[in-house]
């Protein structure tokens, strides 16, 4: 079972390439294929997640969200992204798709006392960024059929 749907674009590092369901062992897994846009070079203890997050709406039923999670280093433009949502097992299947995304930057958690820099072991995290369609939307919503 394939279904392929128009190419959305996130206005933000993200490009939507290709969208699948896939039956496996029996369980419905929706599969996304994503294109970064832009590059992050590595920096000492720094990390990018990108959190992409995919809410099945059922007959006016919504199932859980399914969130998938892609924690990098460095990303060069053009750099591919695959992720998966399985479909909640007590879920119908759904007539749309709603796929929204964030993404958090993580680095150290550094100060400095005087003349003396110390680095700490805990990390800092940035304020999520939503991410958004070209149009300003911050969800992509896709038929099902």
């Amino acid at each position: 079972m394939k279904h392929r749907h128009k190419r959305s674009q996130l206005s933000l590092p993200l490009k939507r390439l290709q969208t699948m369901a896939r039956l496996l062992k029996l369980r419905l897994l929706l599969v996304t294929r994503w294109q970064f846009l832009r590059s992050q070079q590595p920096v000492y203890r720094t990390t990018y997640t990108y959190a992409i997050t995919a809410s099945f709406n059922a007959g006016g039923s919504t199932a859980p969200e399914v969130r998938s999670l892609c924690v990098t280093t460095s990303i060069s433009s053009g750099d591919r992204l695959i992720a998966t949502f399985p479909l909640p097992v007590s879920t119908l299947i759904p007539q749309s798709i709603s796929i929204s995304a964030c993404y958090i930057v993580t680095h150290p958690y550094d100060f400095t006392v005087g003349p003396v820099h110390l680095e700490n072991i805990r990390d800092h995290g940035s304020v999520p960024v939503t991410l958004q369609t070209m149009g300003g939307s911050e969800r992509i919503m896709l038929p099902w059929a």
